[in-house]
């Protein structure tokens, strides 16, 4: 079913909906929250999301308490772990925690570049309106989040290409059409640099020596 045609729940009902899977767990559990459920719980933004998409949780007990919790709450949301999303590498060193005041339920989200980032991967309109949003709350670098696509993004999977032409439309939304030609330029030296390393050669295996 498209996303449109689903009911999209906001940040009161999201934490509402985490206090009650916090109360039905019986131990500590880590959960770091993606897409529309970080924009939401991580930095107010206000456009809500259909589902809770998890990464690095131990699914089975998140589903076993979130099924009491919307028996409880009446809230029916979903929540599982994502099964596809890019991030950059070193994102897990940047995470914040969020909801401190849940007792078992351990819950962080990505660094807004970070976040942004994943956003830029998939470039679906909600994804760049999300962008947008962050952007005007919480005020996203230029250059961090370049620089970073650069340094810690090489190892999304399927066509470059394709990639740098997402984070350019993000860029022209977020900043503006000049700042994308900028980075335009900036993303073709990069490839031209990055295509012509010599690719280094496995070592060659050093001869059985026989008795």
């Amino acid at each position: 079913m498209p996303h449109e045609t689903l009911r999209r729940f906001d940040a009161r009902e999201l934490r509402r909906f985490l206090r009650a899977v916090d109360a039905e767990l019986d131990g500590t559990v880590r959960v770091v929250l993606v897409g529309g459920s970080a924009l939401a719980l991580g930095y107010a933004v206000g456009t809500g999301t259909v589902d809770v998409d998890t990464w690095e949780s131990d699914s089975s007990r998140i589903r076993v308490a979130a099924a009491r919790a919307r028996a409880t709450t009446g809230l029916d949301i979903p929540i599982d772990s994502a099964a596809v999303g890019d991030v950059p590498y070193k994102y897990e060193s940047r995470l914040r925690r969020v909801r401190p005041s849940l007792h078992r339920l351990q819950v962080y989200v990505p660094e807004k570049h970070d976040l942004a980032l994943s956003k830029v991967m998939r470039c679906h309109e909600g994804d760049l309106a999300g962008i947008e949003a962050l952007h005007r709350l919480h005020g996203l670098d230029e250059e961090t989040l370049v620089t970073r696509y650069m340094e810690e993004m090489k190892h999304v999977i399927g066509d470059p290409r394709r990639s740098d032409l997402n984070l350019l439309v993000a860029v022209e939304r977020v900043f503006g059409a000049v700042d994308a030609e900028v980075v335009e330029r900036r993303l073709a030296e990069w490839r031209q640099k990055e295509d012509s390393r010599p690719v280094p050669l496995r070592p060659r295996p050093k001869p059985r020596t026989g008795r």
